[in-house]
């Protein structure tokens, strides 16, 4: 509104001065009245202006909106815990591992081999003490308890149980032999043997025990010929094998050590000293080799390690439950 007076005072002197002349202008005269103002810019010459306050066509002032009273907030819902997961639907991984230890010192029908049961009793202490397993997944059967039959019950039971993740360990130290092969799948014409109490086991009725699982199969033989056991092994979906010699050595006894052989006190120290943490297969395999270069065992027997297709370098071997689901819960 101020541009406008200012543009109609502007246009009323230039008007009033060309008729007026030279003389004296006078005052504009401002009245104001309802609805406007009225004008007069020179009072006698010019009529008054009437400029309203609201121009004509102009938008109306808009009337604040009504403001709603604003509702109470609806109370806060409990924060539902998050169940965990069934235990079916569990990531299972290297959760549970079961072991068959068997260790044979006295024989009935052969020469008896020094410390060989103790091999058996330190390995299972071994996986215990690591946290590798639990003693009820455990069976250690030694001397004239070991039997086919109490070994095939045993490795049976615990194949049968192991699911998708699970690992089964067997071990064995003792006396290990060669037999003409029976069914035409070996190379060289034998197969290979565990000489257990009351009889021999041979390599294709261990590899068939260890196939009614679902689970890792990890087996570790100290025992004359027990590298002829890889290849039957090897056939298993998931296993990994460390057997004291070449299929065409014998095995010694680590009289050093107070051991049955010098697989079985390796591992078992191995085992002992990667406790607490995961244990990778390279790791085990180099470690293994450099201990059998550093005791002189290597220069009279050969470690011999089989994988299947199941297995590689980086696979971890053996875990400690409590750091497989910690493991899962992160994933």
């Amino acid at each position: 509104m101020r541009r406008l007076v200012a543009l109609a005072l502007g246009i009323g002197l230039t008007a009033a001065t060309a008729s007026a002349g030279a003389q004296d202008i006078p005052m504009p005269r401002v009245e104001r009245h309802a609805g406007g103002v009225s004008i007069t810019l020179m009072p006698g010459v010019t009529p008054a202006i009437r400029v309203p306050t609201t121009l004509p066509g102009a938008a109306a002032p808009v009337a604040p909106a009504p403001v709603a009273p604003l509702e109470p907030a609806a109370p806060a819902q409990p924060t539902q815990p998050i169940q965990p997961a069934p235990e079916a639907t569990r990531p299972t991984g290297a959760l549970r591992l079961f072991g068959v230890f068997v260790g044979i010192t006295d024989y009935p029908s052969a020469s008896d081999l020094p410390f060989c049961a103790d091999d058996a009793r330190r390995m299972q202490r071994a996986f215990l003490n690591a946290g590798l397993m639990q003693v009820e997944h455990t069976a250690v059967l030694t001397d004239r308890a070991a039997t086919r039959g109490q070994v095939t019950a045993a490795i049976d039971r615990f194949s049968r149980m192991a699911g998708a993740g699970d690992t089964v360990v067997f071990f064995f130290s003792g006396h290990g032999n060669q037999v003409p092969d029976q069914d035409g799948d070996e190379l060289d014409g034998t197969d290979e043997t565990l000489l257990l109490a009351d009889g021999a086991m041979t390599d294709d009725e261990l590899t068939a025990l260890l196939a009614r699982g679902a689970g890792r199969d990890f087996v570790a033989l100290d025992s004359c010929y027990s590298g002829g056991f890889q290849r039957d092994l090897a056939r298993l979906p998931d296993s990994v094998g460390f057997y004291a010699s070449a299929e065409d050595q014998v095995s010694y006894v680590a009289d050093e050590f107070s051991a049955g052989g010098y697989l079985s006190y390796h591992l078992a120290q191995n085992i002992t000293r990667m406790a607490g943490r995961p244990i990778p297969m390279w790791e085990l395999q180099r470690d293994l080799a450099a201990d059998f270069e550093r005791s002189g065992a290597s220069q009279r027997q050969h470690l011999t390690v089989g994988l299947s297709r199941g297995v590689n370098t980086r696979t971890v071997l053996l875990d400690a439950p409590p750091a497989a689901i910690a493991r899962y819960a992160v994933l």
